[in-house]
C-alpha cells in the first residue's frame, strides 16, 4: 500500500501552516478532510468538535466565513449549514463573531492562531483593509451578498475567516472565490487594476 502524502503539504510546501498542536510529520496524512475529502496531516487541518470531523485550513476559513447562496439553511450556527457546513454569515444574526465561538469549533487550535483571530475580532476593518485593500468595503459587500452596510456580526466573522488565511497563508488559487484577495483572481477582471 502507498504512502498517503497530505494534499497541502505538497500544494503549499513552503507556506509553514502550523494550526495546532498535533505532534505529527508535516506530509504524513492523520485524517481525510471531511468537507473537501482531501488527505491532510496535523499541520495543515482541524479537528472539529462541531461538527465532529477533520478539517483542512483551506475548508476551516470557508466555514467561519462561507459565501451567503441560495438553499436556505437554519438561521443559528448550531444546527450548521448544508453537508453540516455552517449557515451562511448573512444569516447568523447581530451578535458579533467571538474568540469563544472559534475555539469551541475548532479546540485543537493553537494559542497562535486564536491570537491572530482575537486581534482581527477585535479590529474586523483594519483586517478587511490590509487583506482586501482600502476599497475593502465595495469588495466584501459584493463577495458576501450584503446589502447596506457590513454590520459588526458579519464583520467578525468575515476577519476571523481572513485571520486564519493570513496565519496559514493559503493562498488565492486554493480560496473559494469570495474570500480571494483580489478581484481578478475571483474572476472579475478589471480594466483599471484597481479593486
Amino acid at each position: 500500500m502507498a504512502d498517503l502524502e497530505c494534499y497541502l503539504c505538497i500544494a503549499s510546501a513552503t507556506s509553514g501552516a502550523t494550526l495546532n498542536s498535533f505532534t505529527c510529520t508535516a506530509g504524513t496524512s492523520l485524517g481525510v478532510c471531511f468537507l473537501c475529502g482531501v488527505f491532510a496531516c496535523g499541520h495543515h487541518a482541524l479537528r472539529n468538535s462541531s461538527p465532529k470531523g477533520w478539517e483542512c485550513v483551506i475548508c476551516v476559513p470557508s466555514n467561519i466565513a462561507p459565501k451567503p447562496g441560495r438553499g436556505g439553511g437554519p438561521s443559528s450556527p448550531a444546527g450548521g449549514g448544508p453537508k453540516g457546513a455552517p449557515a451562511p454569515v448573512a444569516t447568523y444574526g447581530s451578535q458579533p463573531y467571538t474568540e469563544e465561538e472559534f475555539v469551541q469549533s475548532y479546540p485543537t487550535s493553537s494559542d497562535l492562531l486564536r491570537e491572530q483571530v482575537r486581534r482581527a475580532i477585535a479590529d474586523p476593518k483594519a483586517v478587511m483593509a490590509e487583506y482586501f485593500g482600502e476599497n475593502y468595503e465595495d469588495l466584501v459587500k459584493n463577495s458576501f451578498e450584503i446589502t447596506g452596510g457590513i454590520d459588526r456580526a458579519s464583520a467578525t466573522r468575515i476577519a476571523a475567516a481572513l485571520a486564519v488565511i493570513l496565519y496559514s497563508e493559503i493562498p488565492d488559487s486554493m480560496l473559494d472565490p469570495h474570500l480571494q484577495r483580489r478581484a481578478e483572481a475571483a474572476g472579475a477582471v478589471t480594466t483599471s487594476g484597481a479593486y
